[in-house]
């Protein structure tokens, strides 16, 4: 994991159980943003589906 200097988390590595290596780099962060409230607020439909997290779960 790597973390720049105001502790974000910019990127993230790792190995599934079966050796496939992920990366995930998040770039771009900005935290100057008015959010309404409520913004988060979600409602998933009854036809979602649940993904597994690909650094933690077998393929």
């Amino acid at each position: 994991m790597w973390v720049n200097e105001q502790y974000f988390i910019t990127k993230a590595a790792g190995e599934t159980a079966n050796g496939k290596n992920i990366t995930i780099e998040i770039k771009n962060i900005n935290t100057k943003v008015d959010l309404k409230k409520g913004f988060f607020k979600y409602d998933p439909p009854s036809n979602a589906r649940i993904i597994k997290n690909p650094m933690l779960a077998e393929e």
